[in-house]
């Protein structure tokens, strides 16, 4: 074999082929000369007149013994007629008209064009890879994965608030924006001075609502198949109570839409018939960083197939009810400190009941109760990484911490669960922080943020 220069054809073959084959002259081909044995440089007639035959080794030409002991050469680039010619999950996917080579999409003449030719999810070269969005350039990110990966160069769903355009919320339960267009604000200054006009303001579609810092007595209902987001503003948190009339409505019943919450307090409710929040008719609710505490009628109750999800969150105080009562419905639990009350009655009191085919996953969090029994009652339970008084006999990496001390906390009957004193030793390590978890804790400390221990419940001290 030799090498032909002079023949494109022939590069699908790197040049080489039969001697009989060579073609002496190219008018086209600057410097054709004919052929010469592989891994040489074709001679030039005046070094062939003068008899001597000059030879010139590429840097790139790499030669390989075979078995039968003849010698392979192959040389660095790729050379190509199209892009079928190249390695399509390789460094060098696109064959250059320039070149004749295998490249990167940055070699390419138009690189972007040259990527949205091959794939149009990922239209947009950067760094020598065809990639779906840049957070410049997130326009291809839209509906189910709304936000752009820097690192991955890919749209993903979004998983905090804040990473939604126009101060948007971002419905946790499936990762979508909500709409940019609908975004009030309730408060002394805002659109509106109370959430329930905040929320009829929002008409019958999905939408946000940024509380700024004040205190809002009313009762409010979120129903249909709507999603509202309540988001606290910024270095706030707004308090939600209901203290006019005995027995009346919880402050914030959800029937069959969509809530999410976020740095709010929901206490002080006046009745002791119905919890600070309910939710019903297959509804969900998505609290994260809040405190529904002193609420007579016990923090939550999910019921009627609806789902729950507590982040981050203080529930509880000394409340004579559970606090958190989960009846043929379904409830998540992370980093979240639920403590119940002292009652006379033993089982009145817990800090997590569930009742039918109510389930609980707990992790990473702390549940206790002044009551002499148990603190959960929950047959279909999960609880890993998480501290309480009893085994509770399912999981794994559980601290038993024996009967609750009110010391631990800054003021436990006030719901006020941060820690302190013993508490801090009694509660360290005993979580732990993976890929997913809520990067700061119920006052936006910071977590760890890798694989490691950390502090159960909502608050790192």
């Amino acid at each position: 074999m030799v090498c032909d220069p002079c023949t494109p054809s022939n590069l699908v073959s790197n040049g080489c082929v039969d001697a009989s084959e060579v073609m002496d002259t190219d008018p086209d081909v600057a410097g054709c000369q004919g052929g010469g044995p592989v891994g040489t440089a074709a001679t030039s007639n005046d070094d062939t007149s003068s008899g001597e035959e000059s030879t010139t080794t590429s840097s790139d030409v790499d030669t390989t013994a075979t078995d039968d002991g003849t010698d392979t050469t192959t040389t660095g680039p790729m050379p190509c007629m199209g892009n079928g010619d190249c390695d399509a999950g390789g460094a060098a996917p696109f064959c250059s008209p320039d070149s004749g080579m295998c490249v990167p999409c940055s070699m390419m003449p138009q690189p972007d064009d040259a990527c949205a030719a091959v794939d149009g999810m990922r239209p947009l070269c950067r760094d020598d890879v065809c990639v779906q969005c840049t957070p410049d350039e997130a326009d291809a990110c839209m509906d189910g994965t709304p936000i752009c990966d820097g690192e991955l160069g890919s749209c993903v769903p979004c998983t905090a608030h804040d990473q939604c355009p126009g101060g948007a919320g971002c419905n946790l339960f499936d990762g979508e924006c909500l709409p940019s267009d609908a975004v009030v604000m309730a408060g002394p200054t805002g659109d509106y001075t109370s959430l329930a006009l905040a929320v009829a303001g929002l008409g019958a579609g999905d939408g946000t609502i940024i509380v700024q810092q004040a205190s809002f007595d009313e009762p409010v209902v979120v129903s249909g198949t709507r999603v509202i987001a309540f988001v606290a503003a910024d270095g706030t948190m707004p308090s939600w109570t209901r203290t006019r009339g005995a027995g009346g409505p919880s402050q914030l019943r959800v029937d069959g839409a969509t809530v999410l919450m976020e740095g709010i307090q929901v206490s002080a409710n006046n009745g002791s018939v119905n919890p600070g929040i309910r939710v019903e008719t297959a509804g969900r609710l998505w609290i994260d960083r809040g405190r529904i505490i002193g609420n007579p009628g016990g923090a939550v109750i999910a019921q009627e197939n609806s789902e729950l999800v507590l982040r981050n969150s203080f529930m509880g105080g000394n409340q004579e009810i559970d606090v958190l009562q989960v009846l043929n419905s379904s409830a998540s639990i992370l980093y979240t400190t639920i403590g119940g009350g002292l009652t006379g009655t033993p089982g009145s009191s817990t800090g997590l009941y569930c009742e039918g085919t109510g389930s609980a996953e707990v992790r990473n969090s702390i549940i206790v109760s002044r009551d002499t029994a148990p603190e959960i009652e929950c047959m279909d339970l999960m609880v890993s990484d998480s501290a309480m008084e009893t085994d509770p006999g399912v999981g794994a990496g559980n601290t038993i911490v024996g009967d609750v001390v009110l010391t631990w906390f800054v003021d436990y009957n006030a719901g006020d669960f941060h820690l302190m004193g013993d508490g801090l030793g009694t509660f360290t390590g005993v979580a732990t922080w993976t890929v997913g978890d809520p990067p700061v804790d119920i006052d936006e400390d910071a977590r760890p943020m890798m694989e490691a221990p950390d502090y159960a419940g909502a608050d790192v001290p």
